[in-house]
């Protein structure tokens, strides 16, 4: 009955525990042994807040996010980490007064400098990688020549691109990308939970489509939301089509959640397992009722 749903995470801005809600639903859904694994269809790091993301990457020979190295533990390490977040991006400090594209991923502030989108096809995995001209070159000596080793070990190569071309392929043709993975995901048994990035409502049009529940994190409060609300909703105030226009909080005062679930504060952030198991609980509860 579970198999193949798929359970959103959104939230209301930036560092509204997004990810901690991710990492601890997965956590409480094998506890009560209910197969699950994370989906982060597009996210950013900042290079500067993680440097550590840029030696993974390295190591992995494809650029990968501080987000989705958490989400890919969390699920058991055994799906191929670019199905898992298949569109992926580096980004920089402002060091110049260039702005970031306005695409689906409404990246983190800062300047994007490196991309990867990978696209789930039936003859396997094809991944690229971008990166924008001249991007480093206002950037410190420290931080371009640390960018630079890692991508010049990542594979594919990657192609030097404007920034305006970047923003064209962050917009349908990454989201789509990003879809196909979706998919393959779904065609397997058990619940697939995806994150989506900063407070955007749904982050392509396949995970607005698909969810059979949203999750909204706010800062220590869970509202919980049957995907077929929050889809229309969100359908009745996308513009041009694109769900990842509509931000969260104007979900919030068009819909009314099914259930709100104050959070316990833990020390390090992460999910308090009695709150994670009654959030998974109500889940499933809303699966249930929806089948």
């Amino acid at each position: 009955m579970r198999g193949g749903s798929l359970v959103l995470v959104t939230g209301l801005g930036e560092d509204s525990g997004k990810t901690s809600l991710t990492t601890g639903l997965l956590a409480s859904f094998r506890s009560l042994g209910v197969e699950a694994i994370g989906f982060k269809p597009a996210g950013a790091t900042n290079v500067w807040l993680h440097p550590e993301v840029l030696v993974d990457s390295s190591r992995r020979g494809f650029l990968v996010t501080w987000d989705s190295l958490k989400i890919h533990r969390a699920s058991g390490e055994d799906l191929d980490l670019r199905i898992l977040n298949p569109v992926a991006g580096f980004s920089l400090p402002p060091y110049t007064a260039t702005r970031g594209p306005a695409g689906f991923l409404l990246l983190l502030a800062g300047n994007l400098a490196l991309v990867r989108i990978s696209e789930c096809l039936t003859r396997g995995l094809s991944t690229i990688h971008l990166i924008v001209d001249g991007i480093l070159d206002a950037a410190p000596k420290g931080v371009r020549e640390a960018v630079e080793e890692a991508a010049s070990r990542l594979r594919p190569p990657p192609f030097k691109v404007k920034p305006g071309f970047i923003a064209e392929v962050l917009g349908q043709p990454a989201s789509k990308a990003a879809d196909t993975c979706l998919e393959s995901l779904l065609g397997k048994e058990g619940l697939v939970v995806a994150e989506s990035n900063s407070d955007v409502a749904a982050p392509t049009l396949g995970v607005l489509e698909r969810s059979r529940v949203v999750l909204v994190s706010g800062w220590g409060r869970v509202y919980l939301y049957s995907g077929e609300v929050w889809r229309r909703a969100v359908e009745a105030s996308m513009i041009g089509g694109v769900p990842w226009s509509v931000k969260t909080g104007e979900i919030l005062e068009l819909a009314r959640p099914e259930r709100v679930v104050d959070l316990k504060l833990t020390p390090h952030g992460e999910l308090d397992p009695d709150d994670g198991g009654a959030l998974a609980e109500a889940v499933l509860t809303i699966l249930e009722k929806s089948v």
